[in-house]
């Protein structure tokens, strides 16, 4: 792989084809794409990473704004594979969602994300737009948010595929990165990307603690 382009040498996983819920095949999309983005730049910037990365980990709390936590939703069992590749980078992959219906229903949250030595927060979420795309979905109303107290980057958008529409934030600093999509609202007009950007940042400031 050549060390100018870390992502070079990366194919894009086709995810499988979704069941009945509506927004499925973009979370299987963000998915790969996180395969992507992270294995591509853990395994390129390893030998760079400084003495302040990796201090933190991710623990997703058991309940977030009313909603309780699900790790056995379809769309997650759905989505699993995705991350397998994630750990051979050396980092730990999280994937969780949160929802006050059943496991059968689309949940309010999803979270894709994961945690280790990840440096160059900004250049984390770049490519993370850039591997989402790929698979033939667009952005819109990409905007700069404020990351919160634990500090790095964070940007938040609308990324439509398939008939669906919603929003995203991605987070990313030295230590943790992840995407919150906002499974719940299917359409980029029901979108409201302020609120999404406090809930992310509230969210992670409860997931993100020191190991």
């Amino acid at each position: 792989m050549p060390y100018g382009d870390p992502n070079a040498a990366w194919g894009y996983p086709v995810p499988p084809e979704p069941r009945s819920r509506t927004g499925l095949k973009i979370g299987l999309s963000i998915g790969a794409a996180l395969v992507i983005i992270v294995g591509g730049i853990v395994g390129y910037f390893v030998i760079r990473t400084a003495a302040t990365t990796g201090k933190y980990k991710l623990a997703m709390p058991a309940s977030f704004q009313g909603l309780s936590q699900q790790t056995d939703n379809g769309l997650l069992k759905d989505m699993a594979g995705t991350t397998d590749g994630i750990s051979s980078t050396g980092a730990t992959p999280v994937l969780t969602s949160y929802s006050s219906g059943s496991v059968t229903e689309t949940p309010q949250f999803v979270v894709v994300g994961a945690y280790g030595r990840l440096p160059l927060a900004s250049t984390q979420i770049g490519q993370a737009w850039k591997g989402m795309t790929s698979g033939g979905g667009s952005v819109s109303d990409k905007t700069d948010e404020d990351a919160g107290p634990l500090g790095g980057s964070m940007q938040c958008g609308i990324l439509s595929e398939s008939g669906a529409a919603f929003g995203i934030c991605v987070w990313a600093d030295n230590s943790t990165y992840a995407l919150v999509m906002d499974t719940g609202k299917t359409t980029a007009v029901s979108s409201d990307l302020p609120a999404l950007a406090t809930s992310t940042r509230a969210l992670r400031a409860a997931a993100e603690i020191k190991k």
